[in-house]
């Protein structure tokens, strides 16, 4: 099975686990397991390290988490994937994971580009106004992009709005040739 979809799927059996309210302190503790296990790479191959008998690994595994005391969910859930052999997925699990909980909570998750680089309480205004629109609460990561004369832009999926001065002055142009088409505006 491919690696991915494999962790998608551990990742969507423990997102459905967790309670909603729980769901985002979950995923700052997960990540920072993640990034445990990134920083202390011996740590990862002792874990993953199949001439050592399970009992020993899971000790290993209790020692660390006994410091760091994660919730019961991800204690159980981090033994789970020991067990079956999953913790190379950890890193992938991490990352499905914070999809999954955005899923959730309904939270969509958008990028704005500008040529320079917007203020906080602006993107927080655009951020309230597209929650509105969208029905659920949307964070923009804010992108610089100096091909852009002035205004911006913002993806979120498949959806654009596209608030470029270049948009603007196309749009000016296309109705000034209508008029000139249509002859209500003479040429000079």
């Amino acid at each position: 099975m491919n690696k991915a979809l494999l962790a998608s799927r551990y990742s969507k059996a423990l997102s459905e686990v967790v309670p909603k309210e729980h769901l985002d302190e979950t995923r700052e503790e997960l990540e920072a397991l993640g990034r445990l296990v990134n920083e202390l790479p011996e740590f990862y191959n002792a874990l993953h390290n199949n001439t050592l008998e399970l009992h020993v690994r899971q000790r290993l595994l209790d020692a660390v988490l006994g410091k760091l005391e994660p919730p019961k969910v991800l204690y159980s859930f981090l033994h789970l994937l020991l067990k079956h052999a999953r913790i190379s997925l950890l890193q992938d699990i991490v990352t499905s994971f914070g999809y999954d909980v955005d899923r959730r909570l309904g939270r969509l998750h958008g990028e704005i580009m500008s040529p320079i680089e917007l203020p906080g309480t602006e993107i927080k205004k655009l951020q309230k106004r597209l929650s509105e629109f969208f029905g659920g609460e949307v964070v923009l990561t804010q992108k610089q992009d100096r091909s852009i004369l002035g205004g911006f832009t913002v993806r979120i999926g498949d959806w654009l709005l596209d608030a470029t001065l270049e948009t603007e002055l196309s749009g000016v142009k296309n109705r000034i040739g209508g008029l000139l088409e249509a002859g209500h505006v003479q040429h000079p």
